[in-house]
């Protein structure tokens, strides 16, 4: 159907609706946002805190040579999951989930 011969409610109750579905949209995502957020800095958190730790001991020359290969091994581990993070947020797999526009209102 034309928006010619579509009357003034019907195209004003599709714009409103338009506008709901991007509301939704935005909201939906600054919360996927938020969440993600939150959960990369608690993974990230808990292995710096760990790293931070033996870092400290290393420092004051407490650290003992079975604790150099594990705080290596944290350091790596910090390192790829920045990376696995940030591959993560940039995929942006919940765009999937979020409600489309339909083609036939573009």
């Amino acid at each position: 159907m034309s928006t010619d011969n579509m009357s003034m409610g019907k195209r004003v109750l599709r714009e409103i609706g338009m506008v709901a579905k991007e509301s939704v949209r935005a909201t939906y995502r600054k919360e996927w946002e938020l969440g993600f957020d939150d959960a990369a800095q608690t993974c990230l958190g808990v292995l710096s805190e760990a790293a931070d730790e033996l870092r400290t001991k290393m420092k004051t020359g407490n650290l003992s040579k079975q604790e150099q290969p594990l705080l290596a091994r944290l350091e790596e581990l910090e390192e790829e999951m920045g990376k696995r993070l940030q591959s993560a947020w940039e995929a942006e797999p919940a765009v999937k989930a979020l409600p489309q526009p339909s083609a036939s209102r573009h």
